[in-house]
């Protein structure tokens, strides 16, 4: 989908939907300290089911998703995984969901 030297853009794949549970909730800790969740395979299923899911990597590896509703093309979940934030991978992935529309 979006490929650089650096960051992959794409679909997720069959059983990469635990890599995005672990992701949405280091990133959500890290945002959110005084409000920490716990979020494991089953409510990352649950809160983007019937959603479309891109994942973003950088080296390889998966750090970063988004799930988009597509009936309103609402992007209801973006997170990065803290270790790999301020590198622009967040603006490449924001970017290729609005090139989808």
């Amino acid at each position: 989908m979006t490929h650089d030297s650096k960051f992959e853009i794409r679909e997720i794949a069959r059983g990469e939907h635990a890599a995005c549970a672990i992701i949405h909730i280091n990133a959500w800790n890290s945002a959110f300290s005084d409000f920490p969740r716990k979020i494991d395979l089953a409510d990352f299923e649950r809160e983007t089911e019937g959603e479309r899911i891109l994942v973003g990597l950088l080296n390889g590896q998966i750090v970063a998703y988004a799930s988009i509703w597509e009936p309103d093309w609402f992007i209801h979940h973006l997170y990065v995984d803290p270790l790999a934030q301020r590198v622009g991978l967040g603006r490449v992935l924001m970017n290729t969901v609005v090139g989808l529309v």
